[in-house]
């Protein structure tokens, strides 16, 4: 019995489960977060000192240390009973098939006893089984040379693995997708199974394909397989629909064991999320549903209650929704601040999240992370009642700076948010004074023009007639400068470069200025 149905659950022998929303069939209340545990004693949860670890910081290192009986899966409890707490409903969690690969028992067994905890609280998993980020894992060992694979966030099982076995599974990896679907099917909190987090489906310059489509592909018809009333999903970054690799991912959106369409979401404007809808919805022939399986990246300026506001109001003309409804399920970036950042790929490397573990609670007060997240626990909150949720509000305040947990966000100069952006792409060029300045500008407008213009077909189709093709070249142009630039001489300042960016903006203002202001 599948929890998207149920209103509550009881299974005999097993204690009282809490209360579920149920979710609809398209999944437009998905009110979710992505979850990486944080353990405030790493060294206890390892079992050992000797490692450069300031918190978790892969996969492999959350399971290897979450005792389900001890002080992390403590933490953990409390940590996703705060979730449910503040009006959301799901998480969206990372497996680690390398710390199944080394310890299968005890991978399957905590497994179940992380979902024994979403059970008794009420929460709704999306698991993620297969990861694509960010760098290869050491299979030498479970930790691997230099803690490799604990203090670095490892791709699962990783892309050579695919690329040598063509994308086929190989006995482990079937027997891992066995247990994990095995476990997970008898859990009322199983909502559905998210195949690969951020897969690229392309083809190599040296011929044939990376075999990341062929991979997904196997899993999606293995789980249905195992479970013929699992629900799955795969989350590109984005569905690419123009270009030699397109027609990859159009297979992939249309294998009849895939049931909906994930996709992610850093942006600030209406245009970012319209434009991600649109390319997941337009990559099946039939409906399949959008869940915005990441979204946020308040490391650079968005505040989440703006990510709130822009994915409730979607409109149905870029997800195909069947009834015309507006909004699309979620599942912000990230549900808790870690500590601080200590290597690359580290999930809490640009220092965001929504709480603090409440293990720093103080005096029946618990800490957000400063006065937009508790601007953003309240917009949830009240998106929680358009759902017919009534949910009180927790009594969480700004974690103050002082408070030896404190963790200083990223070191971002003062007004680039949203109204910063806007003068931007409506007023004149304005001076840049520093290399951090040219990287933020950069990236906003490698994302927000170059990125969309490209791949969009939003701006392909509907607005080819406003569209210079010219101009888009130049800017592509512009960004492979810029991306070369970032490469080789980080925070420096180039003349030419701001020139060229200051030229960049001018072409795109036209066809963002009508789309920036945010919902009503």
């Amino acid at each position: 019995m599948r929890n998207s149905v149920l209103a509550a659950a009881l299974v005999l022998g097993a204690p009282a489960l809490a209360q579920f929303e149920a979710i609809d069939p398209t999944y437009r209340n998905l009110r979710g977060f992505n979850y990486i545990a944080t353990y405030s004693d790493i060294d206890t949860a390892l079992g050992s000192a000797d490692h450069p670890l300031a918190d978790v910081a892969s996969a492999p290192s959350m399971w290897f240390g979450f005792d389900p009986t001890g002080p992390s899966g403590a933490e953990v409890q409390a940590q996703l009973q705060r979730i449910k707490d503040i009006g959301a409903n799901s998480i969206r969690v990372w497996l680690s098939y390398h710390y199944y690969h080394f310890a299968p028992q005890q991978m399957k067994t905590k497994f179940g006893a992380f979902l024994d905890m979403c059970d008794a609280i009420g929460l709704h998993v999306m698991p993620i089984l297969w990861d694509n980020d960010f760098v290869e894992p050491d299979y030498s060992s479970l930790e691997g040379a230099d803690y490799h694979n604990f203090a670095k966030w490892v791709r699962s099982p990783g892309q050579s693995v695919i690329q040598n076995l063509q994308g086929a599974l190989d006995a482990t990896m079937t027997a891992y997708v066995q247990d994990m679907v095995g476990t997970g099917k008898v859990h009322p909190s199983l909502l559905i199974w998210n195949v690969m987090n951020e897969p690229q489906f392309e083809h190599l310059t040296t011929g044939g394909t990376n075999g990341q489509h062929t991979f997904v592909l196997n899993t999606l018809a293995l789980i249905k397989g195992l479970d013929a009333s699992a629900k799955t999903c795969v989350s590109p970054p984005i569905w690419i629909m123009g270009g030699p690799d397109a027609p990859l991912y159009e297979i992939v959106a249309n294998s009849p064991h895939l049931d909906a369409l994930g996709t992610h979401f850093y942006g600030q404007l209406r245009a970012d999320v319209e434009g991600v809808c649109l390319n997941a919805s337009k990559a099946s022939v039939g409906y399949k549903p959008v869940i915005v399986t990441e979204c946020g990246y308040v490391g650079y300026g968005a505040t989440y209650d703006s990510i709130l506001n822009l994915v409730r109001g979607v409109p149905a003309t870029f997800t195909h929704h069947p009834n015309n409804q507006a909004g699309v399920g979620f599942y912000l970036f990230e549900a808790y601040v870690g500590n601080a950042a200590i290597g690359p790929g580290h999930p809490y490397l640009l220092q965001e999240g929504l709480l603090y573990n409440p293990v720093f609670d103080q005096a029946g007060t618990g800490f957000t992370r400063d006065y937009t997240a508790t601007s953003a626990v309240g917009a949830l909150i009240a998106l929680a009642a358009t759902h017919g949720v009534t949910v009180a509000p927790p009594n969480l305040t700004p974690m103050p700076t002082g408070n030896p947990a404190y963790v200083p966000g990223l070191p971002m100069l003062d007004g680039f948010d949203r109204h910063a952006i806007t003068l931007l792409m409506t007023g004149p060029p304005m001076p840049m004074n520093n290399g951090f300045e040219m990287a933020f500008v950069g990236e906003l407008l490698s994302g927000f023009s170059v990125h969309s213009f490209s791949r969009f077909p939003l701006f392909l189709t509907d607005a080819a007639s406003l569209i210079n093709p010219s101009e888009i070249e130049a800017m592509g142009a512009i960004y492979v400068k810029f991306q070369t630039w970032m490469r080789n001489t980080p925070f420096t300042y180039d003349p030419i470069l701001r020139d060229d960016l200051s030229m960049w903006w001018q072409i795109a203002a036209p066809y963002w200025l009508q789309l920036h202001p945010l919902y009503p």
